[in-house]
């Protein structure tokens, strides 16, 4: 079948392969009415490429995320959208990343979901301070606060800490932020992210290209 023969390609290093056959499955599935298995084939063919190649990975992805958003999965939506968000950081496409984030936080937002609301809201916080943009920043933690609950929340307080001291430039008060058990909890992508992270005097409100989530996906990625 088509996808033990996208299995096969994976051993051996075939990305084209992989991606042809497990299309094939995808459609095979489609056009027999079953939404849900064709976007498992997209998302084992995408899971299968993202170390061979990442960026055929999101789009697959976003085939997936495509297909089931118009069927209204929003569990498997959310899972599509966290890869996604993972392959654009270790990418260092912030810009894209912050905008997936953003659209994640929409959903559980209009679910009252606020304990993910919160933990997204400190990675697109985390991921706005990567662009050296504050302003974005404290404007998405306002958005986060019409989420019951979530403006007294260890989160939100977390979020502040964070914008708060890196625009003071105090890396030291930074850095002392940054070992919060919250957010030495999160992901290894945001752990690795965090490393990078360093306040200064020289910091901006805003970034030249603006991750504002409000983007439509065009123009130069943020490094």
């Amino acid at each position: 079948c088509n996808e033990s023969a996208a299995t096969i390609c994976k051993e051996m290093g075939d990305s084209s392969g992989t991606l042809r056959y497990m299309d094939l499955a995808a459609d095979g599935y489609a056009e027999s009415g079953s939404t849900d298995s064709s976007a498992m084939a997209l998302d084992k063919a995408a899971k299968c490429l993202e170390d061979m190649d990442p960026e055929k990975a999101i789009e697959v992805y976003h085939k997936a995320l495509t297909m089931v958003q118009e069927t209204d999965r929003s569990r498997m939506a959310g899972g599509f959208m966290n890869r996604l968000t993972k392959l654009y950081l270790k990418l260092k496409r912030y810009k894209e990343a912050a905008n997936m984030i953003n659209e994640e936080i929409k959903k559980y937002m209009e679910v009252k979901e606020v304990g993910r609301v919160g933990q997204l809201t400190i990675a697109l916080v985390l991921v706005q301070l990567a662009c050296r943009d504050t302003v974005s920043a404290a404007k998405y933690v306002q958005k986060s606060f019409k989420c019951e609950e979530f403006e007294i929340s260890e989160d939100a307080k977390v979020c502040c800490a964070l914008i708060s001291a890196y625009e003071s430039g105090d890396n030291n008060r930074f850095q002392q932020v940054l070992q919060h058990p919250i957010l030495r909890n999160m992901d290894n992508e945001y752990l690795r992210l965090m490393k990078e992270l360093k306040a200064s005097s020289e910091v901006s409100g805003g970034s030249n290209n603006d991750a504002n989530g409000e983007d439509d996906g065009g123009g130069e990625d943020l490094k």
